[in-house]
């Protein structure tokens, strides 16, 4: 993959821990395996979220002009300006200001640009934006960027991927709310574990960069394989992830990553009755259901943001109890999302 085709997301040089270095050791023997499938995942396929996927953008306000720094690839480093700010807010997600730089000479100009991303950045997963305070927005035909609590955004390089420009976020949101190096929500060891684990990388940049890239060029492969045939992907280019990255996607599915809007989350993906340790559906949380196996279930919400089906011991059931609608348990769960094959 040539330079602009690599979304390269390091803004700065992430200092290594020793639990990070212990990471890097244990992912780096994957290399010696198979070569990787894919050069760069966020150029799989445009089709993954296009124009017509649901966004969680509410409202863009312009919130006035303020001294604001942000990187800036044209500078290779910080720069402050009197920037325009507005504020986007995005249903059951924290507010993130986008902050536009003044080279577009107006309010309106500005607004264009801000209301545009806004509703890109309101189809990426809302677990992948859990940690973005601000979108920086340049003019420019520079690789986009995250970390630091931001996403990087050059226009000249936006407009000429434009196809790809929401796979290309996806793969920033990951490094700025999911990678460990960015304090992000994967478990570092239990990434670790997993990178050593599977036999090697998703992609060549991965490689390359395991350290840097391996969270946010995984995260991508992660999405489509959750989206199944509504991903874009052929079969083969589907089994082709799970078969490389088995552990990694084990580690995703473990951190219990909220997917919407892009699919509801958590979704059913088996057809089979309720049974203790089993998932159940976000709208059954509180709902008790009575199985002739195992007597009343009631649907929990786990410290860990996993839904499970538990046991409800129930003595002497209270009569309104017997009058709940029991989920016929030979009929198959409504799937709220394709299952993956």
């Amino acid at each position: 993959m040539n330079g602009q085709r690599v979304s390269n997301a390091s803004l700065v040089r992430a200092i290594i821990s020793p639990l990070a270095l212990s990471a890097l050791i244990m992912i780096a023997p994957a290399a010696r395996a198979d070569p990787p499938p894919f050069d760069g995942t966020a150029w799989i396929s445009a089709a993954v979220l296009t124009p017509q996927s649901p966004s969680d953008v509410m409202s863009v306000a312009f919130a006035g002009v303020a001294r604001r720094t942000a990187y800036d690839r044209r500078a290779n480093g910080w720069v402050t300006h009197n920037s325009y700010v507005f504020r986007g807010t995005f249903r059951e997600s924290r507010p993130i200001d986008f902050v536009v730089n003044p080279e577009f000479e107006s309010q309106e100009a500005a607004a264009a640009q801000a209301g545009r991303f806004a509703r890109v950045v309101g189809q990426l997963p809302r677990g992948c934006r859990t940690q973005i305070d601000a979108v920086w927005i340049h003019r420019g035909d520079e690789n986009f960027g995250g970390g630091n609590r931001a996403l990087l955004i050059h226009t000249d390089y936006a407009d000429e991927n434009w196809e790809y420009v929401e796979e290309l976020l996806v793969h920033e949101c990951a490094h700025t709310s999911l990678d460990p190096a960015w304090s992000g929500s994967v478990d570092e060891r239990a990434w670790a574990d997993a990178a050593g684990q599977d036999e090697t990388f998703i992609s060549s940049y991965a490689a390359e960069f395991p350290r840097r890239e391996d969270v946010a060029e995984s995260f991508l492969p992660y999405v489509m394989w959750k989206l199944s045939g509504a991903s874009g992907l052929s079969s083969e280019q589907l089994a082709t992830i799970e078969r490389t990255i088995p552990h990694r996607l084990a580690a995703f599915e473990s951190t219990a990553i909220d997917l919407r809007p892009l699919l509801d989350w958590p979704r059913l993906k088996f057809a089979s009755s309720p049974a203790p340790g089993r998932e159940c559906a976000l709208d059954d949380i509180g709902r008790k259901v009575k199985t002739a196996p195992h007597g009343w279930l009631r649907c929990v919400k786990r410290s860990d943001g996993r839904l499970l089906w538990r046991l409800q011991p129930m003595r002497r059931p209270p009569e309104h109890h017997r009058r709940l609608a029991v989920r016929d348990t030979g009929n198959p769960f409504v799937r709220l999302a394709p299952a993956r094959p």
